[in-house]
């Protein structure tokens, strides 16, 4: 029965999560490519669509779904997210509450996996290999980036919030 949980939110991740028929365009006005700045090899869970500790695999498999795990470049991003702005969470590049604030701006790891994109049509892939071009014609140059690219941290804009962030447990 477990399994069976974790296969179909494994498969609910990965269509949230996974390639979409029309991906964000690179390059787009205001939209800014991940910078790749550290770039690790990871353990990653293919069943899952996520990144299990240490103590979440065993012989080589992930615990919560029992697919085999692998190494995969993926790129490493800290951010801190902040509930102190209403009702919604904002990922911020730095704290900004006071650290008497509990469960608020704690440093967090955001991991994305290494991906490859046409320029031209926006077909992706995890290797070059796997860029499936939208036609034969298609000249489009690809280029190596991060599946959360254009998204802060990964590129993109932080969160802009006005005025001074209300404590997390503050009545709203």
């Amino acid at each position: 029965m477990k399994s069976a949980v974790c296969t179909a939110l494994g498969l609910v991740l990965a269509a949230s999560l996974g390639f979409s028929q029309d991906p964000p365009k690179m390059g787009a006005e205001g939209e800014k490519k991940c910078d790749l700045t550290k770039v690790e090899n990871r353990t990653y869970c293919k069943g899952c669509d996520a990144f299990p500790t240490d103590t979440e695999v065993e012989k080589g498999a992930c615990k919560k779904c029992k697919t085999k795990v692998e190494q995969v470049a993926t790129c490493v991003k800290k951010a801190y997210p902040c509930r102190a702005h209403g009702d919604s969470e904002v990922i911020h590049s730095k704290r900004c509450c006071k650290p008497e604030v509990k469960d608020c701006c704690k440093e967090t790891t955001i991991l994305a996996r290494i991906e490859y994109r046409c320029d031209a049509c926006h077909a992706r892939g995890f290797t070059e290999k796997e860029v499936r071009h939208s036609s034969e014609k298609c000249e489009g140059k690809i280029a190596k980036t991060c599946e959360k690219s254009g998204t802060f941290p990964h590129g993109g804009e932080e969160s802009k919030v006005e005025g001074t962030p209300k404590p997390a447990d503050a009545p709203k």
